[in-house]
């Protein structure tokens, strides 16, 4: 299923409507980086944590992202802050383990980035050395 009503085909959030999850970010993001070139693969943290040759990793990131030109980009996608009415409703928030996860990929040299807003995201992407 797509989510047309959120996205387009390049990965634009269409509005910020409060019913939007971290699924749709998802989609919007690998949209994104797709078009710009980019290998994604979403991680199946269940399949690494029953893997027998590799260490348990619960808390790894939502999205592997890989590009000729570029360093991997780990991705952990948050639900996005919601707005009903005149209340903001909080967005997903990362437990300690994607934190400490996230820690550990920054210090090997890698970009690791949290995303709630795909917008922010696509404006992050466009200044940086991407």
């Amino acid at each position: 299923m797509t989510h047309r009503y959120f996205i387009d085909l390049t990965g634009r959030v269409a509005a910020n409507d409060p019913r939007m999850l971290e699924s749709h970010v998802s989609l919007a993001v690998q949209g994104f980086l797709r078009a710009k070139g980019w290998l994604v693969t979403p991680a199946n943290a269940e399949l690494l944590k029953r893997s027998k040759d590799r260490q348990a990793q619960p808390d790894v990131a939502d999205l592997w992202c890989i590009h000729v030109l570029f360093f991997p980009l780990f991705i952990e996608l948050k639900r996005p802050k919601r707005r009903d009415g005149s209340r903001v409703l909080p967005g997903g928030k990362l437990r300690p383990g994607q934190i400490a996860w996230g820690m550990e990929r920054a210090k090997e040299g890698f970009e690791y980035v949290v995303v709630d807003d795909v917008n922010i995201f696509q404006k992050w992407y466009e200044g940086s050395a991407h």
